[in-house]
């Protein structure tokens, strides 16, 4: 189970509607045809057509390839319910967004913190991007003391929205912190973290975010037991159960816990089984000692977003905690087409680092 097929990317192909009882294709290079369905996870680079009576030129991209995912192109027929939308071969493109934990000390700064409401200013106006993450801690809370139990401030959304909205700003996730222990061993904490967090889907909802985070539970330096494996499988499978009602997805990162390992984040992928359940990979979460390039490779299939992580950089412009090139092909290779999402968490100048991680992206992802 994947969140996105791992097929090669600008795959040609015609999409057609038909009646027939069963859409086949026809490999170019070779006389024979197959059933669509076995092009899920397909590593197939040849031109591909579809046979049938009405022929639509597609060219199949990162961008395109969830359009045609939408269409339930793996069952049989289905394209006859659907009219394909893009008529024109469409070109490789790249979005990056911003997460806004990489301007975190300006939220938190005591004497003029920034608020929220002014983050899709600041992101367009400073680094110019218009594609956001948003951070839990930095909303307004009906009761500011209890952000995991209380809503959010009245009307607070809604101006948000129109904030963003004003300046062409798309919010895409939020990173969820401080609700409650997903895999706590008590079932009454469990259930209350659970519970704390189904607030999200309709922040998502009303923000149009498709996806937010929420952390495995499970301690954040302890080794976690099977026990808690299994608890923490249980709250992503309620809550990604519950929001995949409002097409939103749930992502686990590798954020310590039950996710400080890619082998326990893919055991809780796998038991959950659902496409609403996903991974939000970030570049250096790991342990120390951890191969981070590998660890990605090992999650990079299941990943609906990504934490381009970077601390500092050489001269170059190049981070010597990753290899930023390797990284991002290892996503392509998979058939990650979301945006690249940078998280700066250096210790120098957040208005630099963020530029730099930018540039950075830049250079590799084209």
């Amino acid at each position: 189970m994947s969140c996105f097929p791992g097929v090669q990317r600008n795959i040609e192909f015609r999409i057609i509607t038909t009646h027939r009882p069963l859409c086949e294709i026809e490999l170019a290079q070779e006389d024979s045809t197959c059933p669509l369905e076995p092009f899920h996870n397909s590593p197939i680079e040849t031109r591909m057509v579809i046979i049938a009576r009405e022929f639509v030129p597609v060219t199949l991209t990162k961008n395109t390839w969830r359009s045609v995912q939408g269409c339930s192109i793996f069952q049989p027929c289905s394209l006859c319910k659907h009219e394909y939308p893009q008529r024109e071969t469409e070109t490789l493109s790249m979005e990056i967004s911003l997460a806004g934990w990489s301007i975190n000390r300006r939220f938190r700064d005591k004497n003029a913190p920034l608020l929220l409401l002014d983050y899709p200013r600041v992101a367009t106006e400073e680094f110019g991007i218009n594609i956001l993450e948003l951070n839990s801690p930095f909303f307004v809370y009906a009761n500011p003391d209890d952000q995991a139990t209380s809503p959010i401030a009245s009307g607070y959304l809604d101006e948000l929205n129109t904030r963003a909205s004003d300046l062409g700003v798309r919010m895409i996730n939020i990173a969820v912190d401080g609700h409650g222990d997903l895999a706590a061993l008590d079932e009454a904490e469990r259930k209350q973290a659970v519970e704390n967090h189904k607030k999200w889907i309709d922040v998502c909802v009303t923000l149009g975010c498709n996806a937010f985070r929420a952390n495995s539970g499970g301690g954040w330096r302890k080794a976690p037991t099977d026990d808690k494996i299994q608890q923490c499988i249980k709250s992503f499978g309620e809550l990604s159960e519950l929001a995949g009602q409002s097409d939103i997805r749930l992502m686990m990162e590798n954020h310590g816990g039950v996710s400080v390992s890619p082998q326990n984040i893919i055991r809780v992928m796998h038991a959950v089984d659902n496409k609403y359940c996903c991974v939000l990979a970030d570049f250096l979460n790991w342990p120390d000692q951890d191969d981070k390039l590998a660890n990605l490779k090992i999650v990079a299939p299941y990943s609906w977003a990504i934490h381009a992580k970077f601390l500092s950089f050489g001269f170059d412009g190049e981070s010597p905690e990753i290899d930023c090139a390797t990284a991002l092909e290892i996503l392509k290779e998979n058939g990650y087409a979301n945006p690249y999402g940078i998280e700066y968490e250096g210790k120098t100048d957040d208005h630099e680092g963020v530029l730099k991680s930018k540039a950075l992206i830049e250079k590799h992802a084209l």
